[in-house]
């Protein structure tokens, strides 16, 4: 891109005046196209994180679950209420998982 802008000024198209323009205008979109794409590219790892972090916690979900239903027939209380503020934190943290992968989407 540049290349062609000095192509541009060196065969006389541009004037004195709009050859730094030119510089500077092509200068400041790569730049902003590079942003850019180091933006995208953070962007699909955090989607990437998110994903497998998602994933994680809800086979963890899974694995409360059934540990809670077991406990809930031997009627072993205090444990049960361990496992369902686990099992609440753990629906809390998916649900901001799943935020913060809409936000990216």
């Amino acid at each position: 891109m540049v290349e062609k802008c000095q192509g541009l000024i060196n065969i006389g198209l541009l004037s004195s005046y709009d050859k730094n323009d030119v510089l500077t205008s092509t200068s400041i979109f790569i730049n902003t196209s590079n942003k850019t794409k180091e933006i995208v590219k953070q962007a699909d790892n955090l989607f990437e994180l998110y994903n497998n972090n998602l994933k994680s916690n809800l086979k963890m979900l899974d694995f409360l679950t059934s540990i809670e239903e077991t406990l809930t027939l031997t009627l072993n209380t205090d444990q049960l209420l361990e496992v369902q503020k686990m099992k609440v934190k753990l629906q809390n943290d998916i649900i901001e998982l799943t935020d913060k992968i809409n936000r990216l989407g």
